[in-house]
């Protein structure tokens, strides 16, 4: 999980934890819960120079975190998905896209 909070404020490093928790299937309060114990472990810092709205870096430590679940997704990713084409795999990026896009 831990991860994924790092995934996501590394493609939104301007994420408000609302966003944070959005992109990571969590509510508010639990992210909010996890956010102090990344700090803690130093993986994050957080300020807020602007009120209430809390700003996240991602630390060094964060980083190599992030680059270590990268590498192990992309296992994963060749595990599960290895055996498919390139044009099989695009296909099943265009139908789970279909299914995504109806869900509204």
């Amino acid at each position: 999980m831990q991860w994924d909070v790092l995934r996501a404020l590394a493609a939104d490093p301007d994420a408000s934890g609302h966003d944070l928790a959005l992109a990571t299937f969590q509510s508010d309060q639990s992210l909010g819960q996890m956010i102090r114990r990344m700090e803690a472990r130093g993986l994050i810092t957080r300020s807020n120079p602007q009120g209430r709205r809390w700003v996240h870096q991602i630390t060094p430590r964060g980083a190599e975190i992030l680059a270590a679940g990268h590498s192990f997704a992309a296992e994963i990713f060749e595990q599960t998905f290895g055996m498919l084409s390139d044009g099989q795999r695009q296909q099943l990026a265009e139908l789970l896209a279909t299914l995504n896009a109806t869900e509204d």
